[in-house]
């Protein structure tokens, strides 16, 4: 129970974060579509806290800890003795691994300051480059936050069995297309710098790196 219920909580912020993606991303589009300009159907990530939104996130993510605990527990029921060690020891270490990428994106956005694309180019503010530290005024462009949560699904292989080479395989693949194509989304619809998402990439990355190194496992194994 202990193991499953660390799967579901080191699991759950990687897949609560696809329901935001999916909102905004739809969101965006249907304003592009609508004739507005790129500047004007971005604003609409502000809807991220109109009641709707809070309504359908909140179903959802009932919905979703339902479906986890499930599989959580029904994933961990069956394992063996060393499995079962393995598989604590990668919920433990993906809680840790999210911890550091969000405690270190998030302090330096507050510190660096940094104003976005369309603050730039829309709202008249100054350019800054990636290593000057502005402090605290309000702007959050530097490292990219969505990024960070993007490249946190480059953990998910480590779940996997390590006798599961195909798995571990495919989510490789996938999880690292994630990664990529949200990092080139936040720069094409102006909400990030490339220095934003290259900082944000290196951060978790590494960091995930690190991790799979003390877990003495990789994001595929080798065929035996």
């Amino acid at each position: 129970m202990a193991t499953g219920g660390l799967l579901l909580l080191s699991l759950h912020e990687m897949f609560d974060v696809l329901w935001s993606y999916i909102y905004v991303t739809m969101a965006v589009f249907n304003e592009l579509v609508s004739g507005k300009s790129l500047g004007e159907a971005v604003m609409v990530l502000t809807s991220r806290d109109s009641l709707t939104y809070e309504i359908q996130h909140w179903v959802l993510s009932i919905i979703c800890t339902l479906m986890f605990a499930v599989f959580s527990y029904k994933y961990v029921a069956k394992q063996s003795d060393k499995e079962l060690d393995y598989s604590m020891r990668v919920a433990l270490m993906g809680i840790v691994v999210g911890f550091v990428a969000q405690s270190s994106v998030d302090g330096m956005k507050t510190w660096w300051g940094r104003p976005r694309p369309i603050d730039v180019f829309d709202n008249g503010q100054a350019f800054t480059k990636w290593f000057q530290i502005n402090g605290h005024t309000g702007f959050t462009s530097f490292p990219s936050g969505h990024t960070r949560l993007s490249w946190l699904y480059l953990y998910l292989p480590f779940f996997v069995k390590r006798n599961q080479i195909m798995v571990q395989k495919i989510l490789f693949w996938l999880t690292l297309a994630i990664g990529i194509l949200s990092a080139y989304a936040r720069i094409v619809i102006g909400v990030h710098w490339l220095t934003d998402i290259t900082m944000s990439t290196l951060i978790v990355v590494s960091t995930i790196f690190l991790a799979s190194r003390i877990l003495q496992a990789h994001f595929y194994e080798k065929d035996a």
